[in-house]
C-alpha cells in the first residue's frame, strides 16, 4: 500500500492515543490523587530500607593525641550519654594533659609566652554550634565553646571577649605554661636571635624573604638531624636532657614558624 502523508499522520495519532489510554482493568487516577508535595514525592518513589537487625555500635574517631580519653568516651556512648558529652570528654582529657603540647595545659605558647587556644563544637541532634578563638589563660576551651553555644545565640567569640565570657561563667584563668613548654619557648627565643643556626628549610615562594630563610622546619629528615646537631648546645642550656633533645628542637622550630604561618 502506498504511504501518503495523510496516512502517516493518522497512524501516529492512533499510536499516541493507545499509549495514553490505560489498559483494561487498570485503575484510572486523577491529577489530584498525585498532587504530592515535593518532599513527599521523593519519599514515596524510593524503596524504604529495612531497619538493621541489631542496633549499630557507636564509633569514635580522633587523632592520636586523643586516645587517652577514647575508651571512657566509648563507654559513655554505650551507656546512652549524649554524643557531645563523649566528644568533649576526649577534648578535656587532652586539655588537662600537660604532656600534650597541642592544646590546654602544656600547649605551646605564642611569641609573647602565652598559650592561646581555639575550639569549636557542634551538637548534632539540635544542629547548634559555637566557637571561641584566641582565648588566653583558659584551659578548657572546648567546654567554653559549649557554654557559649548553650548560654547565648552567639556563634563566635574571639580574644579578650572570649576570655571575659569565660570568667563570667565560672572558668578560671591560669598560667598554662609548664616547665617543658617554657623551656621550648626559651629555646625558640635563642634560635630566633641566631637565625643562622637552624638554616633554611622552607620552600614556599609566596612568603617574604625573611620567612623563607630562617626559623622553619628542615625540608628532610637528614636536614632535621643536622639542625638538631647544630642546636644541641642551646638544647642543653634550655634545660633539655639528651632523651628530649629531638622533641625539644622540633617544638622550638614549630614555634619559630608560627609567626610566619599565622600572618
Amino acid at each position: 500500500m502506498k504511504s501518503t502523508r495523510r496516512r502517516f499522520l493518522y497512524v501516529a495519532v492512533l499510536s499516541t492515543a493507545a499509549v495514553a489510554r490505560p489498559a483494561r482493568g487498570e485503575s484510572q487516577t486523577t491529577d489530584s490523587q498525585h498532587d504530592h508535595k515535593p518532599d513527599e514525592h521523593a519519599a514515596h518513589n524510593h524503596t524504604k530500607r529495612e531497619p538493621p537487625k541489631s542496633p549499630r555500635l557507636p564509633a569514635i574517631i580522633c587523632k592520636v593525641t586523643g586516645t587517652i580519653g577514647t575508651d571512657s568516651a566509648y563507654l559513655m556512648l554505650k551507656s546512652g550519654s549524649d554524643t557531645l558529652d563523649a566528644a568533649l570528654h576526649i577534648c578535656k582529657t587532652r586539655e588537662d594533659d600537660p604532656n600534650d603540647h597541642s592544646t590546654g595545659l602544656g600547649g605551646l605558647p605564642n611569641a609573647e609566652g602565652e598559650v592561646q587556644l581555639d575550639a569549636c563544637c557542634m551538637h548534632g541532634p539540635t544542629r547548634r554550634a559555637a566557637a571561641v578563638a584566641g582565648v588566653r589563660s583558659i584551659r578548657n576551651a572546648s567546654l567554653l565553646a559549649r557554654t557559649l553555644m548553650e548560654k547565648t545565640e552567639t556563634s563566635l567569640l574571639v580574644g579578650s571577649d572570649a576570655q571575659s565570657f569565660a570568667l563570667a561563667h565560672e572558668f578560671t584563668a591560669e598560667n598554662l605554661m609548664t616547665e617543658r613548654t617554657r623551656n621550648n619557648w626559651e629555646l625558640w627565643k635563642r634560635i630566633r636571635s641566631s637565625p643562622e643556626l637552624p638554616g633554611s628549610g622552607i620552600c614556599d615562594p609566596s612568603l617574604p624573604e625573611p620567612a623563607r630563610t630562617a626559623h622553619f622546619l628542615p625540608g628532610s629528615q637528614r636536614d632535621l638531624g643536622i639542625s638538631i646537631h647544630k642546636l644541641a648546645p642551646l638544647v642543653v642550656r634550655a634545660g633539655f636532657g639528651p632523651a628530649r633533645a629531638w622533641r625539644g628542637v622540633y617544638n622550638a622550630l614549630v614555634l619559630a614558624a608560627a609567626p610566619y604561618l599565622s600572618g
